[in-house]
């Protein structure tokens, strides 16, 4: 099971519009999170987030698989869940978002969005 974390903000409008789209986003075989940056900063530590939303993808110890903006249209996040292959982790330069995703494991504050059977 991997942790596909959505990096938004309160304030962006687009984080706003897209929330509820994701919060209803059905995709077996991973663990939905939503994370707010404002409430997150010191998991962020040094990593600027320029775009939103950013994905942030990685497998139970913490690898990262997909760390990066995408279009704030959730089928695009679909379909990059369906298309990747999971086996295999290309990302340059993870150590940072490494930090990022075991430090807000850490946090507590995580938002879960279950992952729902598909009918």
């Amino acid at each position: 099971m991997l942790d596909v974390y959505c990096l938004c903000a309160a304030w962006c409008a687009i984080c706003r519009k897209i929330k509820a789209e994701f919060d209803d986003l059905s995709t077996e075989g991973f663990n939905l999170h939503w994370v707010d940056v404002e409430d997150q900063a010191d998991s962020l530590a040094d990593l600027e987030i320029l775009t939103f939303p950013t994905i942030v993808i990685a497998n139970s110890a913490g690898k990262i698989f997909f760390a990066g903006p995408i279009e704030p249209r959730l089928t695009h996040l679909q379909r990059l869940l369906q298309s990747m292959d999971w086996r295999v982790s290309d990302v340059k330069q993870s150590q940072d978002w490494e930090d990022f995703v075991l430090a807000i494991r850490k946090s507590g504050k995580l938002q879960l969005n279950p992952v729902l059977p598909r009918p």
